[in-house]
């Protein structure tokens, strides 16, 4: 016998809780706190404007268009092709230099990717309408190809208008856009003449 309980009932023994380093309030603010930041990240990740590989693109694809208009302007011989070549060169130009501001202002126009500007180079195009002109085909194939261009060029800005989150960009990429339709237009209807 114990001499120390001296005929007193032996006491219930209990289990003791471990003292934890961090009191369970402290876990669960932690964790709120961890919680907050990931989907902060996430947010921000999502709203983020990643339209710069694209704005490249049509900057590319832009200077390749004016190319293919100014090799027009010395080689085509159709009058009224000829007009719609001029008027589209004075408001490509126009858009362009419009293009080029706003990728100033978002930084990009100084880091070009010499990749892009490969790809829409289009060596190609320039390559078919040389043998167009040799062959006597000029007007009708650069109208085929500029229309082609022009499509193209006018489905990239599509592209650009819906991911990009500047509204002054989408309002130039839109005025653009209304510009390339109507020249669309018109090449179709000196096609069917």
């Amino acid at each position: 016998m114990d001499p120390t309980l001296l005929g007193t009932p032996m006491p219930t023994p209990t289990a003791q809780k471990p003292t934890s380093a961090f009191p369970a309030k402290l876990v669960l603010i932690i964790l709120a706190v961890i919680a907050v930041l990931v989907a902060g990240f996430m947010l921000l990740a999502a709203g983020s404007d990643n339209s710069g590989q694209l704005m490249q693109r049509v900057s590319a694809r832009q200077a390749t268009t004016l190319k293919l208009i100014a090799d027009g302007q010395k080689n085509l011989s159709d009058d009224d092709l000829q007009k719609l070549n001029s008027e589209l060169s004075l408001i490509m130009l126009s858009d362009s230099a419009h293009v080029q501001s706003e990728m100033t202002k978002a930084g990009i126009a100084k880091k070009m990717d010499k990749d892009i500007v490969a790809a829409e180079a289009d060596s190609a195009t320039f390559d078919k309408l040389a043998t167009a002109k040799l062959n006597a085909q000029y007007d009708t194939t650069y109208r085929t190809t500029l229309g082609q261009k022009l499509e193209s060029l006018s489905a990239l800005l599509r592209e650009l208008h819906d991911k990009t989150k500047s509204k002054s960009l989408k309002t130039t990429l839109a005025a653009e856009y209304k510009h390339l339709s109507g020249y669309i237009d018109q090449l179709e209807k000196l096609a069917s003449n």
